[in-house]
Order: C-alpha cells, then structure tokens, then sequence
C-alpha cells in the first residue's frame, strides 16, 4: 500500500509538471478552448491529459518498484519504457517527447531564475546582467551532479520538491497569519462583496491557526522521510 502511494503521488508530479507552462496569465488566444463560458488554455489541457497516462503505463510494465522512490522514474523510466514498447515509432514519438520536455523546463527555469534575480538587483543594488550571470552559473553548477546522475536527480528532487516546498509553505502561512495580517485583511477587503467581507474574519482565522497546524505536521512526516533518504543516499 505505501508503495502504491507512492507511485500515485510520482505520477501526480509528472502531472503536475505536464500542465505547468507559462506562469503568466493571458488573453484568450488561438491555442484556446471556450466551453460554458469559461476559457481552457489548450496547451496545459492536452498536458495534463498527457501526464494521465503515466498511470496507465507504470502499471501497465510493472514499474511500481522502479518509480516509488522518487518522482523522477514516473518521467526518465516510466515514459521510456513506453516508447520503447512502440518500436520505431516510439523513438521519434520519445525524441520530440524530451525535447518539448527540455523546452518547457528551460522556460520554467528563466521564470524561477526571475525571481531570485529581481531579488539580488533589489536587495544587492546589482545590475540586472550580472544578477543573472551570477546566479545562473551558480545555478548551473549545482545542477552538474544531478544531470550526471539520476540518484542525484532524485534526492535533490525529494528535497526541494517535498521538503523545502513544505518549508516554504508553513513559512508563507506564518508571515501572512502573523507578521502581515493587516496587510492581508486589507487585501482581502479590497474589492470583496459585503458576503466576503464578513467572512474575512474567518478566513484569518484559519490563515493563522489551521494552515500553520497543518502544513507544520506533513512537514513533520517530510523532514523524517528527507533525513531518511538523505542518510540512505550517503549511506550507499
């Protein structure tokens, strides 16, 4: 069962990466579906429906062992295997495959690269140039030995993807409940129907006590499966 667990919540990932583009938001555009009023970005609904079948196919070649670990074997085992079952195919259909995935991790990585940058130039006074050189060599180093090495890859995944983002999370909830609550209810009411407005008590309410409370418990569990897989990792 945890194994399974497991499986599922590597398969959600890769999901999760698949629907996942452009952060920024836009207009209805060539490339997008209006149903029932509402607009549907083509490009992540063919995505997300893409990352489904990772379910399918890690079942479909037994592969549960191979990708519970860590959600990297759902994309670079799972989807291989796959391709390969598909012949010749499959090798054109897993070529274009990763490198679509290349181009979607390399515009994801100028997004995220953004915001450190903006951060060095502010708190730093550095030039946008050099704030951007200088951390996407620094970037670029760490990632050598993951890119050499899918256990690696993983480990760094698992800490980043499950702990750091958890960390972060509890630490948002904290600032938000705590540090800025007033600018928080004041962003709540701006705007709000009088409904809303009455309800922006409650919301704080749960901003600062149930979120911390909760997030601070899975963030428990994942600091005792991080530490674990960190001395499984040295460990060899």
């Amino acid at each position: 069962m945890r194994a399974q667990s497991r499986v599922v919540q590597a398969a959600i990932a890769e999901d999760d990466f698949a629907v996942h583009g452009d952060l920024h938001g836009r207009g209805v555009g060539d490339d997008d579906v209006v149903a029932g009023g509402r607009r549907l970005d083509a490009p992540r609904l063919l995505g997300g429906n893409a990352g489904l079948l990772v379910f399918p196919v890690i079942y479909s070649f037994a592969l549960q062992g191979a990708v519970s670990a860590s959600t990297i074997g759902a994309l670079f085992i799972a989807l291989p295997s796959a391709f390969q079952s598909m012949g010749e195919v499959g090798r054109i259909v897993g070529v274009f495959f990763f490198f679509v995935l290349a181009v979607g991790a390399l515009t994801s990585a100028i997004s995220l690269l953004e915001v450190v940058t903006a951060s060095a130039m502010d708190e730093f006074g550095m030039s946008r140039r050099r704030a951007a050189v200088s951390i996407g060599a620094a970037v670029t180093i760490i990632g050598i030995a993951p890119a050499m090495d899918t256990n690696t890859l993983g480990l760094m995944d698992k800490i980043a993807g499950e702990f750091l983002l958890l960390l972060g999370g509890f630490a948002l909830s904290l600032l938000a409940g705590w540090k800025l609550r007033s600018e928080v209810r004041e962003e709540l009411l701006a705007g709000a129907s009088p409904y809303w407005q009455r309800q922006v008590p409650r919301i704080l309410g749960v901003l600062r006590w149930v979120v911390p409370s909760i997030v601070a418990i899975v963030l428990a569990f994942s600091l005792r499966e991080t530490a674990a897989a960190v001395l499984a990792f040295f460990s060899g």
